[in-house]
């Protein structure tokens, strides 16, 4: 399961994501879709701490990924990005 709680992202002074909740419970299939610059390979790539969260929780497996190993995390997702 991946639960993202009340996320928010920031670069510089630039939001670019706001209060993002939602759960992906295992087994299930997610496609994000949106226009360009929305946010969809932010929230990808903060899944697997590539990019920091700046407010806010993801939990994966019910376990916060801020206080996960970046390596062990990776190794235990997998993501298409196209």
């Amino acid at each position: 399961m991946i639960e993202f709680q009340n996320v928010y992202k920031s670069f510089k002074d630039k939001h670019v994501l706001e209060n993002i909740s939602f759960t992906v419970n295992d087994g299930e299939f997610v496609c994000i879709i949106g226009p360009c610059g929305c946010g969809k390979t932010t929230v990808l790539k903060m899944i697997n701490k590539l990019i920091k969260v700046s407010k806010g929780k993801i939990l994966v497996n019910d376990m916060d990924i801020s206080q996960e190993n970046e390596i062990d995390l990776r190794r235990n997702i997998g993501y298409v990005i196209q």
